[in-house]
């Protein structure tokens, strides 16, 4: 469903953001074939994507996004 709005220009990014240090590393491991703990993989991203919506909100975008943090590259 589409957001609308009639008090203002909605906003939003399209695009990667840049991701984590240990995030981009976790993904290195996983794709050279080395033993990668999944859950952890997997809070680590959701983590990411929670701190990476909570930045953009408080920059004032009102349709944040996940910044493509789910790509390994």
């Amino acid at each position: 469903m589409m957001k609308r709005s009639e008090k203002g220009i909605l906003t939003s990014q399209a695009g990667s953001l840049p991701r984590p240090t240990d995030l981009i590393e976790m993904n290195a491991a996983r794709l050279n074939g080395e033993d990668v703990d999944d859950a952890k993989l997997a809070q680590r991203l959701k983590d990411a994507v929670a701190e990476v919506v909570k930045h953009q909100v408080d920059l004032g975008i009102t349709v944040p996004g996940d910044g493509e943090l789910g790509k390994a590259t």
